[in-house]
């Protein structure tokens, strides 16, 4: 079937009910229709709800009775075959038969756009307290059709609910239940793979790390349709890469994987539930979706985050004709049978260290070599890049702090080693694993080093190899990184026991090592030497006087 039906039973509050010999009366009460929103992932403000009335109502003379006539507007409106009095009995038995009386609505929907049929009395959705309503006022009692374009996205009319107003009962209310279905996406923090409190929009984790999502949402009412699309769609930043592991649970039952498609376009995928209206009979059960993505190399810092953001494409107008399949949304051109949900969205963060070193001028130095060691220590970025040793490897070390595939060639002293062999890594996944990652390196010739790719944690950093004319640094340079565990992140660093700058928007603490000339020694014609040469002379011309002094004595003067 082509035309898929509107879920937008809701749920069709009217019993019709037949006497025999009645008789009008003058009708002077007032008569209301609220329609009330009872779904917050939704709004219903500034949206139009018109009624139609199907049935003109008589009264006995006391009031008792009550009967129900074809309107005016409605003596042309043939269903099923039946018309007049047939058709209120048809309708009247439908009661107990919400998609009979759907599908009764519906028709009566597209008699009165077909026909230009005026409403009875219209209004607009607005906030009344804590709620959203439209408060339809209408001339007189009656079996009215309430319609609506609460859900779809191109403003055409859906079927809001049918009702009768008689004396005894001249308000009604409508509650729209044929919510838009929600979604919501989390960090799955204890990793068990179900939904719960403990469960968090941002955490913070390292290069290699895997990040466990968690999103929820529930069987839609279905009422009235016979195709229904269910996707859900997922947007990855380039720092995460999907690890394609769904799991889909409805209710207390685990889907085989056949039972849904996982569609990758990018960054992004699809999981699409087959034949999705087959778990009608579910309304309200819960669904819970389950999958992963690793931390790669291209995770960035700061304050922006690495984000993952999911909506739910859902059916919400069956009255247009689609060529989709009953799993895909194929639409033909100016269609619009389905709506999506707002986002819901996680954010993982990640960190680093930049060193930079200098002296005690405060001029920066190239020539030194740091390593870095720490238990929150996964794969990490040295300079911007990931290098791991390998006896296959093509690249070599300098001590720029940069690689090359040129192999030493009468340049030793370039080399940081002229035998250890790197490869670099390209791309992390979940099969990149931190063993033989290079967690040392050389400052470049500005004389920084940056770690990054980092966890909050504790990192112990120590100077392997000082610049030439510098003493190495005599204890290792203690960094504890903290995150307040926000999506608004703020982090904040120590040094030692001190309070160090930390870059919130550039997502790095920084640290400046500082070193000491070597010790002044004595040299060849320096003041050491020269003291000998001043005491020789001395000493000299001492003995000069002495030998003047006894040639005098020798002579009698």
């Amino acid at each position: 079937m082509k035309h898929a039906k509107k879920i937008v039973s809701f749920l069709l509050a009217a019993i019709l009910v037949l006497t025999m010999s009645v008789s009008a009366f003058a009708d002077t009460t007032g008569y209301t229709i609220t329609v009330t929103n009872s779904n917050k992932a939704v709004s219903i403000v500034g949206k139009e709800y018109n009624a139609y009335k199907i049935f003109d109502v008589t009264y006995s003379e006391d009031k008792k009775a009550y009967a129900y006539t074809v309107a005016d507007a409605f003596k042309g409106f043939n269903y099923d075959g039946k018309t007049g009095d047939d058709l209120i009995a048809a309708v009247g038995a439908m009661n107990d038969n919400p998609d009979a009386l759907n599908a009764f609505a519906e028709a009566a929907l597209k008699y009165v756009t077909d026909n230009k049929i005026a409403s009875s009395g219209s209004a607009a959705g607005a906030v009344a307290g804590d709620k959203e309503q439209a408060v339809i006022s209408v001339p007189s009692a009656g079996y009215y059709l309430v319609a609506g374009n609460t859900l779809t996205t191109n403003n055409q009319k859906v079927v809001v609910a049918a009702c009768s107003l008689t004396t005894a009962d001249p308000t009604a209310d409508v509650i729209v239940k044929a919510d838009a279905p929600s979604i919501d996406k989390k960090i799955d923090a204890n990793k068990n793979g179900s939904y719960d409190e403990k469960d968090v929009a941002a955490n913070q984790g390292a290069i290699g790390d895997v990040v466990p999502f968690v999103v929820k949402s529930a069987v839609p009412d279905m009422t009235g349709y016979e195709k229904y699309y269910f996707v859900i769609n997922d947007t990855l930043s380039e720092g995460l890469t999907f690890n394609n592991d769904v799991v889909v649970k409805i209710g207390d039952t685990t889907l085989a994987t056949s039972a849904f498609d996982v569609i990758t376009e990018g960054s992004s995928f699809k999981v699409v539930l087959k034949d999705f209206i087959s778990y009608k009979a579910q309304k309200g059960a819960a669904i819970i979706v389950t999958y992963s993505a690793t931390i790669n190399d291209k995770a960035a810092l700061g304050s922006a985050g690495n984000t993952n953001t999911v909506t739910l494409t859902y059916s919400d107008n069956p009255n247009v004709a689609d060529e989709g399949t009953s799993d895909k949304p194929d639409l033909p051109t100016g269609s619009s049978p389905v709506g999506q949900t707002p986002e819901s969205q996680t954010k993982t963060y990640v960190t680093g260290i930049k060193l930079t070193k200098v002296n005690e001028e405060g001029r920066t130095l190239a020539g030194a070599k740091f390593k870095i060691e720490g238990e929150s220590l996964n794969i990490t970025k040295i300079n911007s890049e990931i290098f791991r040793e390998s006896a296959n490897g093509t690249y070599y070390r300098l001590k720029n702090g940069t690689y090359t595939k040129t192999a030493p060639n009468n340049n030793d002293a370039l080399y940081d080693s002229t035998t250890v062999k790197y490869e670099k890594v390209e791309t992390v996944t979940t099969n990149t694993t931190a063993e033989n990652i290079v967690r040392e390196g050389w400052v470049d010739a500005s004389g920084v080093l940056s770690f990054t790719g980092l966890a909050a944690g504790t990192y112990t950093i120590t100077e392997l190899v000082a610049p030439d004319g510098y003493n190495k640094l005599k204890a290792p340079i203690t960094v504890t990184i903290n995150w307040d565990g926000t999506q608004t992140t703020v982090w904040s660093a120590v040094i030692g026991d001190k309070a160090a700058d930390y870059d919130n928007t550039l997502g790095v603490v920084t640290v400046n090592v500082v070193n000491s000339h070597g010790a002044l020694l004595p040299t060849t014609g320096s003041t050491g030497t020269t003291l000998f040469y001043v005491i020789g002379a001395v000493m000299i011309l001492g003995a000069a006087l002495i030998l003047v002094s006894k040639k005098r004595m020798s002579l009698g003067r």
